[in-house]
């Protein structure tokens, strides 16, 4: 049985990238290493997913020579991140 089956009759199935515009993830790019002091390019990792929010906490930071490497990947406070790797439970709600 469809998942489909299981929706109402008046939504409409729509694949991701027809209502959204999708960017992938991106590791540090090979041979670079995180920053040692704090910069103006933090760079989020799934550990820092934390309650519907970001734990600002222990955030990691780049230089500007690898943020300039990828910055296609570059998030705002208005996109939607969702991640497929790491623990589950990160990403999911669970009530307490």
């Amino acid at each position: 049985m469809s998942a489909q089956n299981n929706i109402p009759k008046h939504w409409q199935v729509k694949k991701l990238g027809e209502v959204s515009k999708i960017k992938g993830g991106k590791r540090l790019p090979k041979g670079h290493t995180y920053s040692e002091e704090t910069t103006h390019f933090p760079y989020l990792r799934v550990t820092d997913f934390e309650k519907y929010t970001i734990n600002i906490d222990k955030l990691k930071y780049l230089n500007e020579n690898t943020q300039k490497i990828i910055k296609n990947y570059i998030i705002s406070v208005d996109d939607v991140y969702i991640s497929i790797a790491g623990t589950i439970g990160l990403t999911r709600d669970n009530p307490e």
